[in-house]
C-alpha cells in the first residue's frame, strides 16, 4: 500500500494550552463530575466523601495539581 503519511497528520496544531497549569475552576468541575459510589484509591474513601469534604480539602488538591504541573 502506498499512501502519504504527511497527509495524515495535521502540521500546525497549537499544543501550548496543554502546558498551562490546571485552573481551580477546572479542578472543581472534574471533582463535581466524579461518580459518588466509586473510590479513587485503596484507602476506601469514595467520591461522595471527597465531595462532602471539598470545602475543607480543596486547597490541598489545588496544591497537589500545582506540584504535579511543576514536575
Amino acid at each position: 500500500m502506498l499512501f502519504d503519511l504527511d497527509s495524515l497528520f495535521i502540521q500546525d496544531v497549537d499544543l501550548s494550552p496543554l502546558e498551562e497549569p490546571f485552573s481551580h475552576q477546572e479542578i472543581d468541575e472534574v471533582t463535581k463530575q466524579l461518580p459518588l459510589d466509586k473510590s479513587p484509591g485503596p484507602n476506601g474513601f469514595n467520591n461522595e466523601f471527597l465531595k462532602k469534604c471539598w470545602p475543607i480539602v480543596k486547597q490541598d488538591f489545588y496544591s497537589l495539581c500545582n506540584a504535579f504541573h511543576q514536575g
